[in-house]
């Protein structure tokens, strides 16, 4: 794969994964987005996020404790999430 194709999965993977946590945070309060789709969008932005950094680990070498911190982050909302019995209200929404 190229340099050029590279970035540009970089872009989308990790601007999906910051656009859904921005949703999911503005459907939380039902600004533009409904209440009942934040749990949605704020697990497929983390699951994404966790794909996008073991894909491209090495992308931002000098950020390596933000890269532990990240994938601390959302293990611990997807931990959250699943674990309070959201699981049955996610897939209710779809």
């Amino acid at each position: 794969m190229g340099d050029s194709a590279s970035r540009a999965i970089v872009v989308i993977l990790f601007g999906f994964s910051r656009i859904g946590f921005i949703a999911a945070s503005f459907g939380v309060f039902g600004w533009l987005i409904p209440h009942n789709s934040w749990r949605t969008l704020a697990l497929l932005s983390a699951v994404v996020g966790l794909v996008a950094l073991a894909l491209f680990w090495n992308a931002f070498a000098s950020f390596f404790p933000n890269k532990i911190g990240a994938i601390g982050v959302n293990l611990a909302l997807i931990w959250g999430l699943l674990g309070t019995n959201a699981l049955s209200n996610i897939l209710a929404d779809v």
